[in-house]
């Protein structure tokens, strides 16, 4: 198992094996489906503004209207989902660009360059998604974006107290948490992700270190949903 939302984890088994939770849990394996899981309750907690390191390669379109594009700019940069910690391949009609051609702007905006005098191309509007990347009438941008360990200590110590009482509930039957919002993967109970956050945001004064994880991150203005839609006029199909 691996985090779904949260990309990666925040915590390791080393952080988890240095609390008291450690006695009675010695396999490893299972310490890393605690933290996992514990990492994407705190995605989800946090409203998607705090998660790990992800990578995913992008279709980029650009949205038209009646055959003309829906923003037009001097610069023609992409908005990728940030923050962008590097750009691995750009494709385009299969061939991989020289990273010489292009360039990350400010606020993770992806722009081609150019070597000479001539202005450079711009970035195809349009592509044949049902072909894969390595053909032609294709554009894809593999990219990592989030962020990147060590995490801040606060993160680290939510992670830990969360797996430790899914860990707690699994060993002993008892914990902070109701059982649903803290062991839902391994009592056999459906309950989506967002479910379980509601449930936990309504029990996070049991848990001091969640707790504070929840106080600080409610400061970052309540969170959002990554959408380039609209303004630039691009839409991002994953390959």
């Amino acid at each position: 198992m691996a985090p779904r939302h949260a990309c990666s984890r925040f915590a390791e088994v080393e952080d988890f094996t240095a609390t008291e939770c450690a006695c009675g849990v010695v396999d490893a394996t299972l310490v890393e489906q605690y933290l996992d899981d514990a990492s994407d309750l705190l995605y989800a907690l946090s409203r998607g503004q705090i998660f790990g390191l992800c990578e995913a390669t992008v279709r980029p379109c650009r949205c038209c209207f009646c055959g003309c594009c829906l923003a037009c700019c001097d610069i023609d940069a992409i908005p990728l989902r940030g923050p962008v910690v590097e750009i691995s391949e750009i494709k385009i009609d299969g061939v991989v660009l020289d990273s010489s051609e292009y360039v990350l702007l400010p606020r993770d905006r992806v722009m081609r360059v150019s070597t000479s005098d001539q202005r450079p191309p711009g970035w195809p509007g349009n592509q044949a998604l049902w072909k894969p990347d390595t053909e032609d009438d294709t554009f894809s941008i593999t990219h990592t974006f989030g962020m990147a360990p060590p995490y801040p200590h606060w993160i680290v110590q939510a992670n830990v107290e969360l797996a430790c009482d899914m860990a707690t509930w699994t060993i002993k039957g008892t914990g902070a948490l109701p059982a649903n919002a803290s062991s839902v993967i391994y009592q056999g109970v459906s309950l989506s992700l967002s479910n379980r956050a509601r449930l936990l945001e309504q029990h996070v004064d049991r848990l001091p270190a969640v707790s504070r994880f929840f106080g600080i991150v409610s400061q970052f203005g309540g969170g959002g949903v990554f959408s380039p839609d609209g303004v630039d006029g691009w839409k991002f199909p994953l390959s």
